[in-house]
C-alpha cells in the first residue's frame, strides 16, 4: 500500500523551514513506531497550491527526486543548503544544516535516523498527552521499531512463500528489499555516537543533541 502527501513551507521564512524539516522527522519516527515506511524529498522552486491543486517547479523536482531515490529515506536538494532569505542570511540554521548528511550514493538526504530530541517528546505526547520523555521511554520505542522491522520482514517472507503470482512476487521481493535496507540503516545508526551516548546513559535524557522543535 503506497500514500501520497504534501507539505510546503515560505523559504523566504527560516523558521518555517526549519518548522517543516523537523516534522518531516517526527512523521518518518512515527512511521516506524507504527509500522509505516516513507520516502520523499524536499525541493525547492515556485509553488501554487490550495486545498485541491499542487502546481509548480518545486512539486515537480520533489517528485522526479522522490522517485529516483528508491530507499525509505528523505532526499534533499541541494539548493536548499545554498538558499538564503532577503537579507542574505541561510536559510538552515547550523543545526539544521547539520542534519543533511551525504548517503553512501552520494545523495543528499536528511539524516532521520539520527537522535533528534523533538521527535521523542513527540512520541511521549502521542501515547500520552504528555511531552516528557525518559530514558526508558526511549529504549521502549527502539525496541518497538525493532519489533515492527521484524514484523514486516516475517510477514513478507510467509508471503513470499505462498505467492505464485510472478507481478505478486516481484512486488514482495521489492518491499522485503527495503525493509531490509531499513532494517540495516536503523542498526547502524543505533552504532554511531549520538546514540551510542543515549543507550548507554545512567542519567537523564540529553537535552542538546540532533534536531529539537517548541511545540505550539
Amino acid at each position: 500500500m503506497t500514500s501520497a502527501s504534501f507539505r510546503s513551507a515560505d523559504i523566504e521564512t527560516p523558521m518555517f523551514v526549519t518548522a517543516l524539516i523537523t516534522s518531516i522527522v517526527s512523521i518518518v519516527w512515527q512511521g516506524l513506531h507504527t509500522g509505516l515506511l516513507f520516502r520523499g524529498a524536499i525541493s525547492t522552486g515556485r509553488l501554487y497550491h490550495d486545498s485541491k491543486v499542487v502546481a509548480g517547479e518545486g512539486l515537480v523536482k520533489a517528485v522526479a527526486m522522490e522517485k529516483e531515490t528508491i530507499w525509505p529515506r528523505i532526499q534533499v536538494d541541494r539548493s536548499l543548503l545554498m538558499a538564503n532569505d532577503e537579507h542574505g542570511t541561510p536559510i538552515l540554521d547550523d543545526c539544521t544544516r547539520n542534519a543533511v548528511v551525504t548517503d553512501s550514493d552520494g545523495r543528499l538526504v536528511l539524516n532521520t535516523l539520527a537522535f533528534h530530541i523533538g521527535v521523542w517528546s513527540d512520541y511521549k505526547y502521542f501515547l500520552t498527552g504528555n511531552a516528557g520523555y525518559t530514558l526508558a521511554d526511549i529504549r521502549d520505542g527502539v525496541r518497538n521499531i525493532r519489533s515492527n522491522i521484524e514484523a514486516n520482514l516475517s510477514m513478507l517472507e510467509t508471503a513470499k512463500a505462498v505467492t505464485e503470482s510472478p507481478e505478486q512476487l516481484s512486488g514482495i521481493a521489492k518491499a522485503l528489499e527495503k525493509w531490509e535496507w531499513v532494517k540495516d540503516s536503523f542498526e547502524l545508526a543505533l552504532t554511531r555516537e549520538d546514540w551510542m551516548s543515549v543507550l548507554n546513559s545512567a542519567g537523564s535524557p540529553p537535552t542538546n543533541i540532533g534536531l529539537t522543535h517548541e511545540r505550539d
